[in-house]
């Protein structure tokens, strides 16, 4: 006598068990009509062909009974199809990041300005700047061809910088000092935003109301937000913003070896927004012809595909069966 491995006969009841469980996953392996839907369809049938056919024996009804099984069946199996490829068709509708990540040339940043403009509906960017706002920036940026020697050369330079940070966070005039802290401060805020693009969305809302710059000011974290922030990423690229459970007094920056050039070394983040941005932008005009050939193309995994091609090909087979033992039947009539 052979015996048969323990591992065969395991693996051998794991597939029978998991074969069982198709029926009842989607009907198609029932023996039986498993909804009233298959039960309507199947008397239909059964009244079609019996009206065709006039069948006269026990034997000829049994076949229009087989028939009109595995013509229900089929009928279940393209319902089965076609429910998982709406189902497929639904995910790129909620989940917009499946179609970007369509776009391989695209930065990570650009990838996470992008998916906020699916999601919102609107162009978004950390610290209230607009599109035409980053773009005089980063134009004034690259026409600076000798640097300042003071904060009010820098200004005179670079007008839009001014008006906007002005605006984002108002100075009082003979403060140059305070507006080179603000500022610095900003411009690292900005450059961490870059470094850590898929995180993008949280800054939005940490840095909504000059939060970072007024609530660092006055030493306290106001927004519990601010924890989603990477303490140790903040240690070192950002070390006055170590977040600590909220109502606690954050480290202040040392004021002392902050100069001019500490803020202008940081001015290439406006450069980088921009070509983000501008990328962004120019992705957006793709996204729904991307999403459009996707949902064309959308199709069952092989796994799928390959299971219901088996049971359609065993469908046809009863069906041709059952219609050519019906036929053969008549004829002896």
């Amino acid at each position: 006598m052979v015996k048969i491995p323990k591992g065969v006969i395991d693996a051998t009841s794991s597939s029978k068990r998991s074969s069982a469980r198709n029926s009842t996953k989607h009907g198609i392996t029932a023996v039986t009509l498993i909804d009233e839907n298959e039960r309507t369809q199947f008397a239909s049938y059964v009244d079609q062909l019996t009206q065709y056919y006039q069948p006269q024996s026990p034997l000829e009804k049994l076949q229009i009974e087989r028939i009109a099984m595995c013509r229900s069946k089929l009928s279940r199996l393209y319902e089965v199809e076609q429910a998982k490829l709406a189902l497929a068709l639904s995910k790129l509708d909620a989940s917009p990041n499946l179609v970007i990540e369509q776009m391989p040339h695209l930065k990570e940043l650009a990838k996470s300005m992008l998916l906020e403009k699916v999601h919102s509906g609107e162009w978004l960017y950390p610290c209230q700047l607009s599109f035409e706002q980053i773009e005089a920036i980063a134009l004034e940026v690259g026409n600076i061809l000798r640097a300042p020697t003071n904060i009010g050369g820098l200004l005179r330079k670079m007008p839009s910088l001014e008006q906007w940070f002005l605006t984002y966070y108002p100075i009082e005039e003979d403060e140059d000092n305070h507006f080179l802290n603000a500022l610095h401060r900003t411009l690292i805020f900005l450059s961490y935003v870059i470094k850590n693009a898929p995180q993008y969305h949280h800054y939005l809302l940490c840095h909504t109301n000059q939060f970072l710059i007024t609530q660092l000011g006055d030493g306290q974290i106001a927004d519990p937000k601010l924890d989603l922030l990477d303490e140790q990423a903040l240690e070192q690229e950002i070390d006055f913003l170590v977040p600590t459970s909220p109502g606690k007094h954050l480290p202040e920056r040392p004021q002392i070896g902050l100069c001019l050039d500490d803020v202008l070394t940081r001015l290439w983040v406006f450069k980088a927004l921009y070509e983000n941005a501008q990328q962004a932008k120019i992705a957006f005009e793709q996204y729904g012809q991307v999403k459009e050939l996707m949902q064309r193309s959308a199709q069952l995994s092989n796994l799928e595909a390959d299971l219901l091609m088996r049971y359609q090909t065993t469908l046809d087979r009863r069906l041709s069966s059952a219609i050519g033992e019906l036929l053969q039947l008549q004829k002896r009539g």
